[in-house]
């Protein structure tokens, strides 16, 4: 076997293999059931006690960024062997690579870059098509704005609820 085949069988069993399952953490007596998060496709009772409801959030939170992390390594090897196969599969095999799972060919996408703002921000002004932009207002730029006592038309101010979280 090959050193190129050998390195694309490692590949294929690490993507089979599913990640090693730590034990479960063992819970104090005095924590409550409900400050735990819920499990996937389990019933959600909100809890009674906004304390507990924190206690909820916060352990609801560490288990979504403990799998977010793991997502995000995830997409760093997905990333990685995407970059991997599209240096190395010639850019003329129109049928590109089989594995036993899927196909892959390489293809071409168009994308478009500014590399200069000046004259994409003066088109935009003189031919008055906003629709090349994103719609969506820099909050720093305009809440610099608003505090130099300036205001944009059409723009209002609102107060949007957020929860901070510490830890104790």
């Amino acid at each position: 076997m090959s050193t190129k085949a050998a390195k694309n069988t490692k590949v294929l069993k690490e993507l089979k293999t599913p990640p090693a399952k730590k034990a479960p953490a063992k819970v104090k007596a005095d924590k409550l059931e409900s400050t735990r998060p819920p499990k996937a496709g389990a019933a959600f009772k909100m809890p009674a006690k906004l304390a507990h409801c924190v206690d909820l959030l916060w352990s609801t939170r560490e288990a979504r960024l403990k799998i977010q992390r793991e997502c995000d390594e995830l997409e760093k090897k997905e990333a990685a062997i995407k970059d991997h196969l599209i240096n190395n599969i010639p850019k003329n095999d129109a049928t590109g690579v089989t594995g036993k799972l899927c196909s892959v060919t390489i293809i071409s996408k168009r994308k478009f870059s500014v590399k200069d703002w000046d004259k994409v921000n003066t088109w935009i002004l003189k031919n008055k098509d906003l629709t090349v932009m994103n719609r969506k207002l820099s909050d720093a730029v305009v809440g610099e704005i608003y505090d130099n006592g300036k205001t944009i038309p059409g723009v209002e101010i609102f107060q949007a609820p957020s929860v901070s979280i510490n830890k104790v």
